[in-house]
């Protein structure tokens, strides 16, 4: 999903300008329109005659600039082909950039690059440290498994223990039986 200015060029060189938050879902709106045959009428005839223009995204911008950055891509264009090849029908004023506003929002533009690549690299911390939670949980999962293995066999060796100590007890009773038989001849 890209935000900013696109243009639409046919092959005779007429263009359009255009603005959008999400200009790949733009263009398959202006693609459809096309099939469907309800285009606006200049970009329509257009097509009919010589198929799809080609599609080219001019600037990426935040939405706070898109209505300043589309007049002046507009007016570039108009500057540098004509107005008789612009298709957009309504044209908004010139901008009229001074070279101090020009900078402005290009420094505008720069410091949300730089906000994007901050939130992508805070994206992936977050996703690093949840990939880490999901580990830690894992390991706790096998540690509260593992607690009830040892519980298990504590309680195993506790009753293996017992029947030792069972054991030995009878051993003791039979070695005594027998030293008591010794004792008086009692066979």
């Amino acid at each position: 999903m890209t935000s900013g200015i696109y243009k639409l060029e046919f092959t005779n060189g007429y263009f359009y300008v255009g603005k959008s938050n999400n200009i790949e879902r733009r263009w398959d709106e202006h693609y459809n329109k096309f099939e469907k045959g309800t285009a606006a009428k200049p970009l329509q005839n257009l097509f009919d005659r010589l198929g799809y223009p080609d599609t080219e995204i001019l600037l990426r911008c935040h939405e706070d600039n898109i209505d300043v950055m589309e007049a002046a891509y507009i007016h570039s264009g108009l500057k540098k082909y004509g107005r008789h090849k612009c298709l957009n029908t309504n044209i908004p004023k010139d901008p009229d950039f001074t070279s101090f506003e020009l900078n402005v929002v290009t420094k505008s533009l720069k410091e949300q690059m730089e906000w994007v690549v901050e939130l992508q690299k805070q994206i992936e911390q977050y996703e690093n440290e949840l990939e880490q939670q999901e580990v830690d949980h894992r390991r706790e999962v096998l540690s509260i498994e593992d607690g009830r293995k040892v519980l298990e066999l504590e309680r195993d060796l506790a009753n293996l223990a017992e029947t030792i100590e069972y054991l030995n007890e009878d051993i003791r009773k039979l070695k005594n039986r027998n030293w008591f038989q010794r004792l008086f001849n009692l066979n």
